[in-house]
């Protein structure tokens, strides 16, 4: 299992270890880690391109600047960005 710890920062578990640290309150209230290679990491992942299009498409009709819609689609892309990371960094060379 891998997390981000605010959609940034990513650290990988063993699953037993990473069903335990969700069980302790502190983990829950302070730490907001989602699993980046499970559920919603994946769908956010699959969306990405979407997300891009969306994001650089609200950048225009904030500023109508292309340096802004650059940067707001760039943060549309990182859910995908970040799987394609986990994947090949941890994924890929345990044979999954």
């Amino acid at each position: 299992m891998v997390t981000a710890l605010l959609g940034l920062i990513p650290y990988k578990y063993h699953r037993i270890c990473y069903a335990e640290r969700e069980k302790e309150i502190a983990y829950q209230i302070f730490y907001q880690q989602y699993p980046v290679n499970f559920g919603m990491g994946n769908v956010a992942a699959f969306l990405s391109p979407l997300f891009m299009v969306f994001m650089g498409w609200w950048g225009w009709e904030i500023s109508h600047s292309y340096i802004v819609v650059a940067i707001f689609a760039a943060l549309g892309t990182w859910p995908g960005l970040l799987r394609l990371i986990v994947y090949w960094k941890w994924e890929r060379p345990l044979g999954f």
